[in-house]
């Protein structure tokens, strides 16, 4: 078994409800971006006698809100298993967007404060709601903007399961309707062929 301090010093978690370690247990305040970086070979530029570049998969980590923590390095196979949901983006050139709710759709910050946030690598509600108070001291004001992402985070959790059931109830008001139909239709081919 590992150790408590030793799960700290390597970023690992015990996940009672799993039973399994979470070896990047912060990794949900991490923003991941891969993308192809052309390398050039120089084997073959010096048989070809022209530079011959070869495209290589590159990653972007960038903790938001730590504008000087951006880490920028050919992809690992590491980093590959780590971040799989955006390393699958990548390979299927999908749009390697930071999973939550993008600041742009939240009332809770003005249009330059999305920008500011941006540039320090902070690009959902969630993002924001975890940054740490290292981070947060850097910024002018973050700290009661932080404290309203948490508050908008946690009441959304509180209303999931509203919402849940407001689908669940419109799904059912929709089969209602359709078999309100299908008895009125039934009803009136019956009158039809008690006319004839």
């Amino acid at each position: 078994m590992v150790a408590e301090a030793d799960m700290a010093e390597t970023g690992m978690a015990y996940d009672i409800n799993s039973g399994n370690f979470n070896r990047f247990k912060g990794d949900a305040k991490i923003f991941a971006h891969f993308f192809l970086q052309p390398i050039q070979d120089d084997a073959e530029s010096s048989v070809a006698g022209r530079p011959i570049f070869k495209d290589e998969e590159f990653i972007r980590i960038i903790v938001p809100g730590d504008k000087k923590n951006i880490v920028v390095r050919p992809a690992m196979k590491m980093d590959k298993e780590r971040f799989a949901q955006q390393y699958a983006k990548f390979k299927n050139n999908d749009e390697q967007s930071a999973t939550g709710t993008h600041l742009e759709k939240w009332a809770g910050v003005t249009r330059a404060q999305v920008e500011e946030l941006k540039h320090f690598g902070v690009r959902t509600v969630e993002q924001l709601a975890l940054i740490d108070d290292t981070n947060a001291q850097k910024f002018m004001g973050i700290m009661m903007l932080r404290n309203r992402a948490r508050d908008y985070v946690e009441a959304a959790k509180g209303e999931a399961p509203t919402v849940a059931l407001r689908a669940e109830l419109a799904e059912r008001d929709n089969k209602i309707e359709a078999l309100q139909k299908a008895i009125e239709e039934m009803r009136s081919m019956l009158e039809a062929q008690k006319e004839d």
